[in-house]
């Protein structure tokens, strides 16, 4: 044959054998970039991982534990009550120099007494969130005030939200949850099943005689069996942390509605009523109750000015509607007390998409959407981080260690 002659049409197209071995070539490439990946990104954002899932933890059940260990926050069952009205106003006797209205946190089976947040003291100026609550017992009227962020679990709390770095310690974690997001789908990838009898397998715990072998099972499948509520809690955890980085998209995806605008409803108000005298915040519970018979007020919202416009939140068993908040329900009234009269409302059973995916977000975040159940459910995940940083650890320690020389033979 010449050497200038066509090679023959077999060796024109790539040999049947060259396929799966290119193949195997990239998938062998791919897996090394994705186990450099995740085994990087578990050595640096491993340990925060697992300590914001530690503190969410602990936040499941936060008012609980804070009243453990504040038993002052308690108060003694059949006690006589004192009205709102008279509960208000001895708040106000004893901080007359916060002008600026009040947040009322009415007592509930979980919580006894009630909470006043002061949304801006002076004391905390220079912070985003840290607001004064005054806890009042509604029998004595005795008050515990202190400053969010300055007690246990709401330290907790600011770690957990904000590494007790404010807007910059929200921006830290933000990207850091798109990062765990990373490390869970080279996760999911590293450990998928190559063929489908081997899913088996993959699924059960295989005991074995070698401890790191353990510890690699015990690695997947706590990730595995936790992924659902572990993905939830990263992806809700970083959209509440920026917040605006992604209702611009819900916006142009799901229908939303705004609440009413005040400073309209504040003029209108001064134009029709300004001769009437305002109603009591009983009046403003009873008018509440009217519009909800069934409901449990929550909240109060009380503006500084006496006559002004009372915002009222309110629970009503409607989970097939959409609440998924006890403790922050979502049906609201606007109540005028110069003419005791409705202004606005919004009803959860009327919430757009877009409404329901805002309002889900934090009930979704610390399992209350879900009750009991949900609660148990998030608070074991949260543990779930410092397992996973555990066993990495113990994985990586493994393969760095120098492998036993072999004694050679006579």
């Amino acid at each position: 044959m010449s050497v200038n002659s066509p090679a023959p049409s077999s060796a024109l197209s790539p040999a049947s054998s060259t396929n799966p071995d290119l193949r195997k070539r990239r998938k062998r490439n791919s897996r090394q970039l994705w186990l450099r990946l995740h085994l990087w990104l578990g050595l640096s954002i491993g340990l925060l991982f697992a300590l914001l899932g530690l503190t969410g933890s602990a936040l499941v059940f936060y008012p609980q534990i804070d009243e453990f260990f504040n038993p002052q926050l308690s108060v003694e069952t059949g006690c006589q009550h004192h009205s709102l009205d008279g509960i208000y106003q001895a708040l106000r006797e004893a901080h007359p120099e916060r002008s600026s209205g009040w947040r009322l946190e009415l007592p509930s089976a979980q919580q006894s007494v009630l909470t006043a947040r002061y949304m801006a003291p002076a004391e905390t100026a220079d912070e985003t969130f840290a607001p004064l609550l005054v806890s009042i017992n509604p029998c004595t009227l005795e008050q515990t005030p202190r400053f969010w962020g300055q007690t246990l679990m709401t330290w907790i709390y600011q770690l957990h939200f904000e590494l007790l770095q404010d807007l910059n310690g929200r921006l830290l974690l933000a990207i850091v949850g798109l990062l765990v997001m990373v490390s869970i789908i080279g996760g999911v990838y590293l450990w998928w099943p190559s063929r489908w009898s081997k899913w088996p397998q993959a699924l059960r715990w295989r005991k074995s005689q070698h401890p790191m072998r353990n510890n690699l099972q015990l690695h997947n499948l706590a990730a595995l069996y936790s992924l659902p509520v572990l993905t939830g809690l990263v992806l809700t955890g970083v959209i509440l942390e920026q917040p605006d980085w992604f209702r611009p998209i819900t916006a142009n995806i799901l229908p939303t509605t705004t609440g009413p605008d005040l400073s309209v409803l504040q003029s209108e108000k001064h134009t029709k009523n300004q001769a009437h005298t305002p109603i009591s915040l009983e009046q403003v519970l009873q008018i509440s109750q009217q519009s909800f018979p069934d409901g449990d007020v929550r909240w109060l919202y009380v503006p500084a000015d006496t006559g002004g416009i009372v915002m009222v939140r309110i629970f009503n068993d409607d989970f097939l509607h959409g609440e998924a908040s006890y403790r922050f329900a979502n049906n609201k009234l606007w109540i005028d007390r110069s003419s005791g009269s409705v202004v606005a409302q919004r009803r959860i059973r009327d919430a757009t998409a877009g409404d329901l995916f805002w309002q889900w977000l934090h009930p979704l975040h610390n399992g209350e959407a879900f009750g009991l159940i949900g609660k148990i459910l998030v608070f074991i995940s949260g543990l779930i981080p410092a397992l996973l940083v555990w066993t990495g650890v113990r994985r990586w320690r493994q393969k760095q260690a120098p492998k036993p020389k072999l004694k050679p033979q006579c």
